[in-house]
């Protein structure tokens, strides 16, 4: 089966357009807007080719002073919000930064230095969204840990990387945005059908992200019982390549298409 261009979601970091400040023109003057809500995530590679693509959604908490974004707390100065890890003088430093474009856009980098030299390089844009709304049910063994997720605000992104489809079923409410990953050679939907995962005649791959390494399906069955390009709902019953098994089910929004430039 052929790698698909999935974006990172445990460790991506970014970078945003050149220019002065946080990549993005200044902030007008006055208060910045209060930058509380949800956002569509999108992301390329500085370092190489291509456009911003939609990624995920994220949910922001602005107090006023720092905006908490992923775990990772941004402090708020005028019109940008601004994180150096461990601290701007490190040579080996990560760093987030974001002018605020308005009330509903942000335009950011984070840089990551190695011996003070940048690593990795990403632009990242936020345009303000709407609170996903979709069922996801994890319940097993993955990695030697238990899992057991009941998520109310789940949603789908679907990747089309022709000849393939990929479906990431996210819980953005678990540390690092658990999700299911699943792939199959079909465009531009993967449809409602019953899928064999693992043997010599894959149908589908199938992994679990929950702070984890994905562990990718050795046997069993992905049922997708809806599969559009506004839904995708099922359940499956999996046994992973460890030794672990999940089973669950999803019932969730595409709220987000990613379509790879042919």
């Amino acid at each position: 089966m052929r790698a698909v261009h999935v974006l990172p979601t445990l460790a991506l970091l970014l970078l945003a357009a050149c220019g002065g400040g946080g990549g993005g023109p200044e902030g007008p003057t006055g208060p910045a807007p209060d930058l509380t809500g949800w956002w569509q995530e999108s992301t390329r590679d500085l370092l190489g080719d291509g456009d911003l693509l939609p990624f995920r959604l994220v949910e922001l908490t602005d107090d006023g002073e720092t905006v908490l974004y992923e775990g990772r707390t941004l402090v708020k100065t005028g019109w940008s919000i601004r994180l150096d890890r461990p601290d701007a003088d490190d040579p080996d430093r990560s760093t987030w930064w974001f002018d605020i474009l308005g009330a509903d856009r942000l335009l950011g980098r984070v840089e990551q230095y190695r011996d003070g030299e940048p690593e990795w390089s990403h632009q990242r844009e936020l345009v303000r969204s709407t609170a996903p709304s979709g069922q996801l049910a994890i319940h097993g063994t993955v990695g030697g840990r238990d899992v057991d997720v009941d998520a109310t605000r789940a949603y789908a992104v679907e990747i089309d990387d022709d000849p393939w489809t990929a479906l990431q079923i996210f819980d953005p409410d678990q540390r690092f945005q658990t999700y299911l990953f699943l792939v199959h050679e079909a465009v531009p939907h993967v449809p409602a059908a019953t899928y064999d995962v693992g043997g010599a005649d894959d149908e589908m791959s199938f992994q679990v992200h929950a702070e984890l390494e994905a562990e990718a399906g050795a046997s069993g069955n992905v049922v997708l019982t809806q599969s559009s390009a506004d839904r995708v709902a099922g359940w499956y019953v999996v046994a992973l390549s460890d030794g672990g098994s999940v089973l669950g089910s999803f019932d969730v929004p595409v709220r987000i298409r990613t379509v790879y430039e042919r």
